[in-house]
């Protein structure tokens, strides 16, 4: 075993070895994030990232240390106010460096990586910050995935990968992969998986690697993955996202002798994924598609109904536009829908108008935050429930908060309300004044 370059215990680096103890208490939450943030910053640092674009993030690290320092001499002994400003230290710390991950691009972080000399900690703690906050973009999707993927295969003589034995596969997804799906989502981890059951068993059949991009096969994965978005964190969904990247890696590693990471195949990885986004914005935008581009403001239902069309619309036209078409289609199926699909590729998300407490009081009881965000025909509510209040109502109860939520909409001219759960959505107030629980 080696040290971290922040002295904690980590794996000697390139060992397959992978086990890093869960933070309790106070302390070792604090611990642990500060760990996770000096590592992360050494990951960017080993790419070449230039110390000026870490400054701030190093800066908001340096405060929040210093707190910690506090913490362990037992100053305050762990006292309601330390521990609140140690929340606000470390939280201002974690959102420094995610603005500053934001800017590196995803072709010099496939590029520079180099797992080799990263110990497989580091790699952990980084995936794990990632995963701790909504995606938001595409690009820090993609980032989680690519880390979380490193961390369960390990290479092989021939320079093919496999995965990890299944204990310390287990161990490390379980780390890293924090928002398991439950409930009702857990069907949608069931339909995930098989997704990419299948078209990891795809793969064998491609006879060289421009049949894997220009198919529609690869395009197609993109789009199903992008769609997943927050609920991509799952254990169950990691595994076989991770065991589909292995799968394709040895794939490209047997028909061109070079390796997934090599500059000419991270150019095309990259080249296809910014070309699928630009597919996606046209999709989006054209005509036909304004129906799936407005699912949930018009409910679930509905969604499933374009989704039928579209599935029913796969001849014709660009052939890229009908792969991703039919992978937007795919995805509205298992759960998902076309909003958090354009936010988390990163295709813009409209303009928003965060309210304040009492505009979210005079609005409901039963919300904690919401925007107001202006359509083609006005303005919609995307809003947050209270998750402990919310589930405590019995479904009479929540027809009737969203009765009262309505009438407040009409004094406001709001004429529709997407209401979320932990990015979930779980019911919608569409423009014709429908009630709709979507759980």
């Amino acid at each position: 075993m080696s040290e971290n370059a922040s002295g904690s215990a980590a794996p000697d680096v390139g060992s397959h070895e992978f086990s890093i103890a869960e933070a309790t208490g106070t302390r070792g939450a604090m611990d642990e994030r500060e760990l996770s943030l000096l590592d992360a910053m050494m990951v960017l640092y080993s790419l070449g990232v230039e110390s000026d674009t870490l400054q701030p993030a190093a800066v908001a690290f340096s405060e929040f240390s210093r707190e910690c320092d506090v913490l362990r001499r037992g100053v305050f002994d762990d006292s309601p106010d330390l521990r609140a400003r140690l929340t606000f230290a470390a939280n201002h710390a974690e959102q420094a460096f995610l603005l500053v991950d934001a800017k590196i691009p995803m072709e010099q972080f496939r590029r520079h990586f180099d797992e080799t000399k990263i110990a497989r900690n580091a790699t952990a703690r980084y995936a794990r910050l990632l995963a701790n906050r909504p995606f938001g973009t595409a690009e820090r999707r993609d980032r989680y995935e690519f880390l979380v993927t490193r961390l369960v295969r390990q290479k092989q003589g021939d320079g093919s990968y496999r995965m990890l034995p299944a204990d310390q596969a287990e161990i490390a997804l379980r780390y890293t992969a924090l928002r398991p799906l439950a409930g009702p989502d857990a069907d949608l981890r069931t339909k995930a998986v098989d997704y990419f059951t299948g078209a990891a068993k795809k793969i064998g059949e491609f006879n060289s690697v421009d049949a894997i991009f220009s198919s529609g096969w690869y395009v197609n994965l993109y789009g199903f993955k992008a769609t997943l978005g927050d609920s991509m964190p799952d254990p169950d969904v990691m595994r076989a996202v991770a065991s589909l990247n292995v799968e394709l890696a040895n794939r490209i590693h047997a028909l061109t002798g070079r390796t997934a990471g090599h500059p000419i195949m991270t150019d095309r990885m990259t080249a296809e994924e910014r070309e699928a986004k630009e597919v996606l914005k046209a999709a989006l935008a054209a005509p036909e598609e304004k129906v799936v581009a407005r699912s949930f403001q018009s409910a679930r239902r509905k969604a499933v109904a374009a989704a039928g069309v579209m599935l029913s619309d796969v001849t014709g036209g660009d052939s890229r536009v009908r792969w991703l078409k039919r992978g937007i289609a795919i995805a509205l199926l298992v759960g998902s829908g076309a909003w958090s699909l354009v936010v988390n590729l990163g295709l813009g998300q409209p303009s928003q108008t965060t309210l304040n407490r009492a505009e979210i009081a005079q609005l409901s009881g039963v919300l904690w935050r919401g925007s107001l965000v202006p359509d083609d025909e006005g303005m919609s509510l995307l809003a947050d429930v209270q998750s402990g209040p919310w589930h405590a109502l019995t479904v009479k109860e929540r027809q009737a908060a969203l009765e009262k939520l309505r009438a407040a909409m009409i004094l406001r001219r709001i004429r529709a309300a997407v209401l979320q759960d932990a990015g979930r959505p779980v019911a919608v107030i569409n423009a014709e004044g429908e009630l709709n629980l979507l759980e």
